[in-house]
């Protein structure tokens, strides 16, 4: 039987979900999430609609004080989450509408719930989304009136901080008696800092600093070349789809990320910043801003270069002087250049 009898429940092909997606308040999901009355672990897995997963994914994460934390401040500022199907398999924040729109990785919630390992890479991104909500709630930047290269740095900033914050979120649910979500994060692209975030608590029994622990961990995640290609290329490829769409405008400002920025984004409800001691020093040391992989720095000097250059009727121009030459009519005063 399905956690809900739902007036959305399918009734052709259970494993295609033929319906529009809907976004749910968390506001409804929390209130049944309590209503429930049970721990998670009893919920069962035969979900007929989209609701059912996203009661089940709540009530699994408020496990986790942290989590319950997010949930209950988004709650308050009416965001709602939908479940679709998300180009890159990453949540998408809609800051105008106040809605989280998650990707559920299979055609149907009948389908999720048959799949433990989709179930929980669900689940995991759920988590980086109610980090998201609360940076959107929080003033966080989003960076687009960053410079390029800024927004690079910017980015990879942004999901570091998601990584730890659902490994910190799985780790709270393991403790209240629920691995399931703990053992996936080992055996994914995270598994390396799962293992050193347990070895870490190994050292420490009585408890843990949670945001040394973290600050710890994120100088582990900048050390990851892979993640700081896979970030990278996601930004370029943006910023590529952006400059080659028409009338799109500049996608980028003139503005530098600044110490208070990095500590906002790292702050932590009810604790101190994980990264107050670190940010003057992220910003200034060259080692955080390095391009590890050369397909992705060829990628970034094309868009430096195609920026730069002076367009006008559909032709590129490094050299104002022979612009102004060409086109003496048509030549605006000024050049976009990048700050």
């Amino acid at each position: 039987m399905p956690i809900f009898e739902s007036p959305h429940a399918l009734r052709d092909d259970p494993f295609i979900d033929c319906n529009e997606p809907e976004a749910f308040t968390l506001e409804d999901i929390l209130h049944d999430v309590r209503a429930l009355g049970t721990d998670p672990d009893m919920l069962p897995f035969s979900f007929a609609t989209d609701y059912d997963v996203v009661v089940w994914a709540m009530a699994t994460l408020c496990e986790s004080p942290l989590a319950r934390s997010f949930a209950f401040d988004a709650r308050f500022e009416d965001w709602a989450i939908e479940l679709d199907e998300c180009e890159d398999g990453r949540h998408i924040i809609d800051g105008q509408m106040r809605v989280l729109i998650v990707p559920r990785f299979v055609p149907s919630a009948v389908a999720l719930g048959r799949s433990p390992y989709f179930r929980y890479m669900f689940l995991a991104e759920l988590c980086r989304g109610l980090r998201a909500i609360w940076h959107q709630d929080t003033g966080v930047r989003h960076g687009w009136d960053l410079t390029i290269p800024q927004q690079l740095q910017w980015n990879r900033l942004r999901q570091a901080d998601h990584d730890l914050m659902a490994l910190i979120l799985a780790w709270e649910v393991r403790e209240a008696g629920f691995p399931e979500l703990w053992r996936h994060m080992i055996g994914s692209d995270l598994g390396d800092l799962a293992v050193a975030f347990s070895a870490t608590l190994e050292r420490n029994p009585a408890g843990i600093d949670l945001p040394a622990v973290l600050r710890k961990l994120f100088l582990q995640w900048m050390e990851h070349d892979p993640f700081l290609n896979s970030v990278d290329h996601r930004t370029l490829a943006r910023l590529d789809d952006y400059i080659s769409s028409p009338g799109s405008g500049r996608p980028y400002g003139g503005d530098r990320l600044s110490v208070s920025d990095v500590m906002r984004l790292a702050s932590l409800p009810e604790e101190s910043g994980y990264l107050d001691a670190l940010a003057r020093h992220i910003l200034s040391d060259e080692y955080f801003a390095r391009m590890p992989d050369l397909i992705n720095e060829t990628h970034f000097q094309h868009i430096l270069r195609d920026l730069t250059a002076q367009r006008i009727a559909a032709a590129g121009f490094h050299d104002k002087e022979l612009a102004r030459r060409i086109f003496p009519d048509n030549l605006p005063e000024s050049v976009d250049t990048l700050a």
